[in-house]
């Protein structure tokens, strides 16, 4: 699914006519070009925050720089969540930093040992910190999740679009059920009600896909079972 068969898509179900599906504002209601982007952030975070969904996430390394005398580093902007971290020598290759708790880190380096970095911690959401304190300048790959290119009238597709539209499509609908006020209990409207289950239904089916690709769980169709032999004579 492309930006423009998205957008035909929701002109179709919330009966808006398009006018240019390709463009950033592909009706002539005003009001409905304008929450296009929200529904877009909305519906791609509701996908790639999901603990359910853990599969769609998308993993980078990016380098940080690691200052002299200061144990706190500035994560890559684009890595959300940091899961390994490697001092970088200038020599080449890559050395390990073990991932500690704060306690450990303060423990074990207390707040004056400085020397090359051992391990790291998490700090907050745009930071890690490091033990012990770097006496030099160091550079760090970090190595965690990101986040796909958001779809756009520029960014015609990304790896949500392409792989699951059905659920793209199902969550955006969450969304954009408010753009037309339909929000439980509104008397006989089911609409969002009715996209809700269907998106936690086609979840549940990719949930069940994506296992049998990494070759866990039962396959699609099960194999023939191969004929019995004929029973013995008397």
């Amino acid at each position: 699914m492309i930006y423009s068969q998205w957008v035909n898509y929701l002109c179709d179900i919330f009966k808006v006519p398009a006018v240019d599906p390709t463009s950033e504002g592909p009706t002539g209601n005003v009001n409905f070009n304008n929450i296009l982007p929200a529904a877009i952030d909305y519906t791609e975070l509701r996908m790639l925050r999901d603990p359910d969904l853990d599969f769609l996430a998308a993993y980078t390394t990016q380098n940080a720089t690691a200052s002299a005398v200061n144990r706190v580093v500035t994560k890559p902007a684009a890595i959300i969540v940091p899961v390994e971290v490697n001092y970088l020598p200038s020599a080449g290759g890559q050395v390990p930093l073990q991932m500690v708790s704060h306690a450990y880190m303060n423990a074990a380096w207390g707040s004056t040992a400085t020397g090359a970095p051992v391990c790291w911690s998490p700090l907050n959401d745009v930071s890690i910190l490091l033990g012990p304190i770097p006496d030099q300048t160091y550079t760090l790959g970090v190595y965690g999740t990101s986040r796909p290119a958001e779809l756009s009238s520029t960014n015609t597709s990304n790896f949500l679009t392409l792989n699951f539209p059905d659920l793209y499509l199902a969550a955006s609908c969450i969304y954009m059920c408010g753009f037309q006020r339909v929000f439980p209990p509104d008397d006989g409207q089911q609409m969002p009600q009715f996209w809700e289950a269907e998106f936690t239904r086609l979840k549940q089916v990719a949930i069940g896909e994506e296992a049998r690709k990494r070759g866990f769980g039962p396959p699609s169709l099960a194999p023939a079972q191969p004929p019995k032999p004929p029973a013995p004579g008397p």
